[in-house]
């Protein structure tokens, strides 16, 4: 049974990473599709907005660590919680092993906080960087 579980997870990833891949092969299709109809239609194209439809990148920028790291925390803080009901259930070998895995969850969310915190106080290298190139 645990190897169906890891097969499950392992597949479960997979799937998520190609849907990703997936996602951004079509979107660039799509782009460049409709450029392709604008030029032939006769439709004069700025380079530079070419540029942009090409290069669209959505931004990731602190927010996406702060609310990763605050769901992660809570979920670090949760396992230790349900290891003491598991183990009021009948099964007493769960709640040290889940109060270790909570640490490991929370110190994983206390990062990312962490994290989002710096991106934010750091001045954006990037904006200036995309602006040069």
């Amino acid at each position: 049974m645990p190897a169906v579980a890891a097969a499950a997870f392992w597949g479960f990833v997979a799937v998520v990473v190609v849907a990703k891949i997936w996602r951004e092969v079509v979107f660039r299709r799509e782009t460049e599709t409709t450029i392709r109809l604008a030029i032939e239609k006769g439709q004069n194209l700025d380079p530079v907005m070419v540029e942009k439809l090409l290069c669209q990148q959505p931004s990731r920028g602190p927010e996406g660590l702060l609310v990763g790291g605050a769901v992660t925390l809570a979920a670090g803080v949760g396992l230790p919680i349900l290891g003491y009901f598991v183990s009021r259930s009948g099964d007493n070998g769960a709640f040290y092993p889940l109060i270790g895995v909570g640490i490991l969850v929370s110190l994983i969310g206390a990062t990312l906080l962490i994290l989002s915190r710096v991106i934010r106080s750091k001045p954006s290298d990037a904006a200036s960087h995309r602006l040069s190139a």
